[in-house]
């Protein structure tokens, strides 16, 4: 059996690329990060993903975990998606942050929105399993689109550590009026598919979402 290349998992971040689950590799500089050098295509053929997963969960075992939530939003005709510029990364993103202690996961992401952009957004209604309930005690709660497993590196404020990332789809009014939270973004723009696919510099989830949501 080849012995996966260790060098290949300092930084990986798992991906999604028309719909199939891959990783970004990045070293640990943090230039290289920013850059988002990917080797997808390369590592998914030579080892494929449930391998790849396997190295990645074996190497962070011991990796505290945050609960972060982010929100994919859309506009109501779906023809533009809310991306911000994110300034540690330097790329174009949707708003996302940890998911504070009283809330619930699509609680964080729409607030993540509203704190980045201004823009007020709600979960998009998706055909979940109806558990049925009755009673008073439990309900069901929107679900993610998309749970993300990411390696954070290290920091001046922190160790590397893992972010499970729950990823929701939301909507909301792109005539809403767009207040930047510039102490973490540069810009806040509504990005058209074609515009986010091809010329945006972004993550290659975003890309495979915009695929999938926008016309």
């Amino acid at each position: 059996m080849a012995e996966i290349n260790k060098k290949a998992f300092n930084w990986p971040i798992v991906d999604y690329v028309d719909g199939r689950k891959v990783f970004n590799d990045c070293s640990s500089d943090t230039n290289t990060l920013n850059k988002g050098l990917s080797v997808n295509s390369q590592i998914s053929k030579k080892y494929g993903s449930k391998r790849i997963m396997k190295a990645i969960f074996k190497k962070t075992k011991d990796h505290k975990k945050h609960f972060t939530a982010t929100g994919y939003t859309v506009n109501k005709n779906r023809t533009k998606m809310l991306l911000i510029h994110h300034k540690g990364l330097n790329k174009w993103l949707p708003p996302g942050g940890h998911i504070e202690d009283n809330e619930v996961p699509h609680e964080a992401a729409i607030r993540e929105v509203y704190e980045e952009t201004g823009v007020m957004a709600i979960p998009i209604k998706d055909d979940e399993n109806d558990l049925a309930l009755k009673g008073i005690k439990e309900a069901q709660i929107p679900r993610p689109y998309a749970l993300m497993y990411q390696i954070i590196p290290k920091s001046k404020k922190d160790v590397e550590h893992i972010h499970l990332d729950m990823v929701f789809a939301l909507e909301a009014d792109d005539s809403d009026k767009i207040t930047a939270q510039y102490k973490e973004v540069h810009d806040v723009r509504w990005v058209t598919r074609k515009s986010l696919i091809d010329e945006y510099d972004t993550f290659d989830s975003v890309r495979s979402f915009a695929r999938s949501m926008l016309k």
